[in-house]
């Protein structure tokens, strides 16, 4: 592809850009999918991303889940919060570290996700249908290769 100079002195790659705007693309328009079904639900996409973990990791401090939905953001004790004040999740003291609270679902969330999560999935086989299987596994190779930090 063609080089462009980006001001600071460095010269980028087009096909870079696209690769990451077409990512974003992807991702956004695959989120907006789940945040429709989570809204089905009762639920908005950060509380669905936080019951999705906490049903595969089982009970999770903050950090923990943190972690595992890759998310930086402040405002997840306001969504755990939330998720509380509906019954979807439960905290309690961990025995070992009295400063850490542990956090999972109850059988009203556990109930949501088994409900949610097959819809997910469906819609995923649907939205990513324009890869063959093969595709498919050098698309997860190639972004593996990628180390998140």
């Amino acid at each position: 592809g063609m080089k462009i100079f980006n001001g600071g002195g460095v010269f980028m790659n087009e096909e870079i850009t696209r690769a990451v705007v077409n990512m974003h693309h992807m991702i956004a328009n695959i989120d907006s999918k789940i945040e429709v079904i989570a809204k089905r639900f009762g639920v908005t996409l950060s509380q669905y991303f936080i019951l999705e973990a906490l049903y595969k990791n089982g009970e999770l401090a903050v950090n923990e889940l943190q972690e595992a939905i890759l998310d930086s953001n402040a405002a997840i004790s306001l969504v755990i919060k939330n998720l509380e004040k509906h019954k979807l999740i439960s905290r309690r003291l961990d025995d070992e570290d009295r400063r850490k609270n542990l956090l999972s679902l109850t059988d009203f969330g556990k109930d949501v996700v088994e409900r949610a999560y097959p819809l997910v999935l469906e819609m995923y086989e649907e939205e990513l249908q324009v890869y063959s299987q093969k595709e498919i596994e050098s698309l997860n190779k190639l972004i593996s290769k990628y180390k998140i930090d």
